[in-house]
């Protein structure tokens, strides 16, 4: 018989093994309890077919494709773009508000998150005071003034952050910021992320690629909170309120008028043409067709006529601005073949000079500032669409000179302005006393094709002969005398214009585009000048719109004046706005001078072609060359001065119909409506 002999166990160890038993007994109920749940849950949350089958939002916005093997620098996604993930790695000590990260926000096709997780009160006041003890035994060691100026120095800051901190008037925050870069080139990729790198030092904040980790740094930087790189920064209350995007600029000029909404902020802008703060009060205006621009100019003309007294004269090809021009009570001036309205270039008025060393203003005809743009007008009528260099020459301006001049002559004109007047022996017709003081009849074209074929006559030099002979037969077409088809600038001036009207449009639609179009934007350009613009002293505003006037360009005497006319027009109160849909085709070397003095440029929905073009032309950041490219009608690009917001315009629905030009979006009117 085998003696059992047990070792009596102690207080703790029978205490031990009671422990055991119950933990062994409580995680055996734990995964029975667990077993039954997930069979109740499978058995709730089965699907049904329908269910399973169902296209969730992950299918539908998800790319073919994200593939982040390739590469431990770059990740590719779907098949058209490469992304590049980073994060900020270094930070400066001290921080700008409102443009700390200006930069990286607008830097180009760029997505960036910022985490920012609040540090417990208590938790902050032990490290400050730890921190703050560290750096006190540091200085006490500290060799050399600058390094024990250092230390003072950051110890004084972690006292005042832990006291505000005690007080509660500041907290402490850490911070991640992470950013994803996108191109549809590796090569751009590359570029754009040393530009962003070397962009971003300047302002001392390093950034750093996410090597071997983009794809926890493209998960990080999506909307689900869930951040895998955990690079932190400590901020306080303070620099904190830096990093929010409070940066993107605005327009908001005093007197000015709205325009719409700022799309990046919200906020209206307001616009003043004649702003003091601008350099000029010139505009460009460039969209595809269909864009908008039409409907922007109509609205525009509307609000500042209504808001700011602004006098709207158009030259509309089209024509779109007849409705708006009838509902402002403006002046319809038709130039046709077929109408009887007569310009004559030849008009002269009266001009005000200030004497410069009097300084006192007086009273005189610039006459041969006017022979020289008479000149010019039918240069450009002589130069047709064919491109005759042969006749089209010096020659041929030495003798269209000379021959205006002596139409002038002819009546006696001067610089006086009294010349310009003659005295009739006065007699009464119909009642009426005529004559006395009147003003002189003015040469006209027929006049001019009149003293050309005189002086053609006169002719002793045989060099001159063909180039007289070729202006003898191109400018028959302008003459009533020789019966010709265009005559509407040959005759005397059956239009009048005043500072009193609040929309004048020159409808030349019934003019042929290739020919005939260009030579009445010039002519019509110079009539405006003449009687509106040059003697315009009592400080009316007044813009000047040139509808698609890249049709001038092909004529150099044409483009010359209307380089002119915006580098003069400041001085005399004026606004030239010129709208056209064919960038590439306006802009260039010789129309360079119209974009420098233009001091506002709306770009609408341009296209796709030019939006490139129009990034390196007018130096656009890379996110504005991106919205460009993406934005809708009714969207573009504004830029006034040193100022550029992404526009939004608004146009409520009571304005619609007197200023949308897409008939299809016109609510019915009238009977039954």
């Amino acid at each position: 018989m085998f003696k059992k002999i047990f070792k009596k166990k102690t207080k703790d160890e029978k205490t031990k093994d009671k422990k055991e038993k119950k933990d062994k007994k409580n995680k055996k109920k734990k995964i029975e309890t667990e077993d039954l749940l997930d069979k109740k849950i499978d058995s709730d949350t089965k699907e049904t077919i329908f269910d399973k089958n169902r296209k969730k939002l992950k299918d539908l916005i998800a790319p073919d494709s994200i593939n982040f093997s390739e590469s431990p620098f770059y990740g590719t996604i779907g098949d058209k773009y490469y992304a590049k993930n980073m994060y900020v790695g270094l930070l400066p000590n001290t921080v700008n508000f409102a443009s700390f990260l200006h930069q990286l926000y607008n830097f180009g096709n760029i997505d960036t998150s910022i985490y920012i997780n609040p540090i417990d009160s208590e938790t902050a006041k032990s490290d400050l005071s730890k921190t703050r003890t560290n750096l006190e035994a540091e200085l006490l060691t500290a060799e050399g003034n600058n390094r024990s100026d250092d230390m003072a120095s950051k110890a004084r800051e972690a006292q005042r952050l832990r006291t505000e901190i005690r007080d509660g008037t500041n907290k402490l925050y850490e911070a991640s910021i992470i950013s994803t870069l996108y191109e549809e080139d590796l090569r751009d990729l590359n570029n754009s992320s040393d530009q962003l790198k070397e962009t971003m030092g300047q302002s001392d904040v390093g950034i750093k690629s996410a090597t071997y980790i983009q794809e926890d740094t493209f998960r990080s930087n999506k909307p689900i909170m869930n951040n895998r790189v955990k690079e932190w920064h400590t901020f306080d209350k303070r620099s904190l309120a830096c990093v929010y995007p409070f940066t993107s600029s605005n327009i908001n000029h005093e007197g000015g008028v709205p325009l719409g909404f700022n799309m990046d902020n919200g906020l209206p802008i307001f616009w003043n043409n004649f702003n003091e703060s601008l350099a000029n009060y010139n505009m460009v205006i460039f969209a595809k067709s269909g864009g908008g621009k039409s409907t922007f100019i109509k609205m525009l003309s509307a609000r500042s006529n209504t808001l700011d007294k602004i006098q709207n004269i158009f030259i509309d090809i089209e024509p779109e601005y007849n409705d708006i021009c009838e509902i402002l009570g403006g002046q319809i001036i038709k130039i046709a073949p077929d109408t009887d309205t007569i310009l004559n270039p030849f008009d002269i008025t009266i001009d005000i000079v200030k004497n410069k060393k009097t300084g006192k203003y007086y009273e005189t005809l610039l006459i041969s500032e006017k022979i020289n743009s008479v000149s010019a007008m039918i240069m450009t009528m002589a130069k047709g669409q064919m491109d005759n260099k042969e006749y089209f020459n010096d020659i041929t301006r030495m003798i269209i000179k000379n021959t205006v001049r002596a139409e002038y002559e002819r009546l006696e004109i001067t610089s006086d302005p009294e010349s310009l007047y003659e005295i009739k022996q006065q007699k009464v017709v119909n009642g009426r006393i005529v004559g006395g003081k009147t003003k002189k009849t003015m040469p006209t074209l027929s006049s001019f094709y009149l003293q050309l074929e005189k002086l053609a006559k006169l002719n002793k030099t045989v060099t001159y002969k063909p180039a007289y002979d070729y202006l003898l037969m191109v400018l028959q077409d302008f003459c009533r005398i020789k019966k010709g088809s265009f005559i509407a600038f040959d005759g005397q001036s059956t239009v009048e214009l005043s500072y009193d009207i609040p929309f004048i449009n020159f409808d030349v639609s019934g003019l042929n585009e290739k020919t005939e179009l260009p030579i009445a934007q010039h002519l019509i350009t110079d009539y405006i000048w003449e009687h509106m613009i040059k003697r315009n002293n009592s400080g009316h505003k007044i813009r000047v719109g040139i509808d698609e006037a890249w049709r001038m360009i092909n004529f150099p005497d044409a483009l010359d004046f209307l380089i002119t006319g915006f580098r003069r027009a400041r001085k005399k109160n004026t606004s030239f706005t010129v709208i056209s849909q064919q960038f590439d085709e306006f802009y260039g070397k010789e129309t360079s001078p119209i974009i420098r003095n233009s001091d506002t440029k709306l770009f609408l929905p341009p296209d796709t072609t030019s939006v490139d073009n129009i990034g390196d032309i007018f130096k656009l950041t890379q996110g504005e060359v991106e919205f460009l490219g993406t934005c809708g009608v009714g969207q573009g690009l504004f830029i006034t001065g040193k100022s550029s917001v992404k526009l939004n315009i608004e146009i409520p629905e009571f304005e619609i119909n007197f200023v949308e030009t897409n008939q299809n979006k016109k609510k019915p009117t009238g009977v039954g409506a």
